[in-house]
């Protein structure tokens, strides 16, 4: 595996916008999550995204459960951080309730995927993950 590691100062700009498989042509809803696995904390969660024809509804206007926040060079813990970015397609809508409940803090993927299999399947239509540094690595390269 190699990778490279990113100036979280020049990485501030808003996620981009992903879209589904094209071949389906219907309606399905989604949920975006983007979680930091290493401090625990969620850092974008958006919920009843609509999608229809592999392209996601999703806009200024789009109520996010817990808006993006970007990375800070301050984040705890100092180190490496990996992010993870999923797609979920939903079985049924999200209540406030059960968004309500969603916990920005001290975050565990899998019973938060387990607690919540009613509402989204188990396996995300699309995933990626990528990791930042909280400060800047001094050693030299060879």
């Amino acid at each position: 595996m190699s990778g490279s590691i990113l100036d979280i100062s020049s990485k501030s700009f808003r996620p981009i916008r992903a879209f589904p498989d094209n071949s389906t042509n219907i309606l399905i809803i989604t949920t975006f999550l983007l979680t930091d696995s290493t401090s625990k904390d969620v850092t974008w969660f958006v919920a009843n995204i609509a999608a229809f024809d592999g392209q996601l509804e999703i806009h200024k206007r789009t109520k996010s459960a817990v808006a993006y926040q970007s990375p800070a060079s301050t984040d705890s813990p100092v180190g490496m951080h990996v992010m993870i970015l999923a797609l979920f397609e939903q079985n049924e809508t999200w209540s406030q309730k059960d968004l309500a409940r969603v916990s920005m803090g001290d975050f565990n993927f899998g019973e938060w995927l387990e607690q919540n299999s009613r509402i989204i399947q188990s396996k995300p239509l699309a995933a990626t993950f990528y990791g930042y540094s909280t400060r800047r690595d001094d050693r030299k390269t060879i």
